[in-house]
């Protein structure tokens, strides 16, 4: 991977009213990347749920927590990387959700995750007992689309 040319990191409280300082960081990132205004869309959007997955799952809506957010582009892609200290998850036990059956038919849950991974050209998680959860999402540029 090439050396990053725009970094930048920082923590915010894990509530439901930083996701917009935390999109911000994520929009410069996105900008400092040169993506379209589409992909910028898929990026933020991503993170947004994410976030708000680890606000109301890792953590529960009260929480004195936060989510740390570090965002670097290189020559080829853009990275997002989420750290909390919430409980810990493991994506794969999420079941897929059927997107084809009638609203009313459909489980409640995996929506948010299903959108991460279809609007996003990598993502992966990692969740260890001492170190917490840590979410990497990750676009590449020649998919600006």
């Amino acid at each position: 991977m090439d050396s990053a040319s725009f970094i930048k990191s920082q923590s915010f409280p894990a509530a439901l009213n930083s996701l917009d300082a935390i999109n911000k960081l994520v929009y410069e990132a996105c900008q400092a990347a040169d993506l379209d205004n589409n992909t910028i869309y898929k990026v933020t959007l991503s993170v947004s749920e994410a976030c708000t997955n680890i606000i109301e799952h890792a953590y529960g809506e009260s929480s004195e927590e936060t989510i740390d957010c570090t965002c670097w582009v290189s020559a080829d892609e853009i990275n997002i990387l989420l750290h909390d200290h919430g409980k810990p998850f493991d994506p794969l036990t999420v079941p897929k959700p059927d997107i084809h059956a009638e609203l009313e038919e459909r489980s409640k849950g995996g929506l948010g995750l299903y959108f991460i991974n279809e609007l996003m050209d990598e993502v992966r998680f990692k969740s260890t007992p001492n170190e917490g959860n840590y979410l990497l999402l990750v676009k590449h540029k020649d998919d600006n689309r």
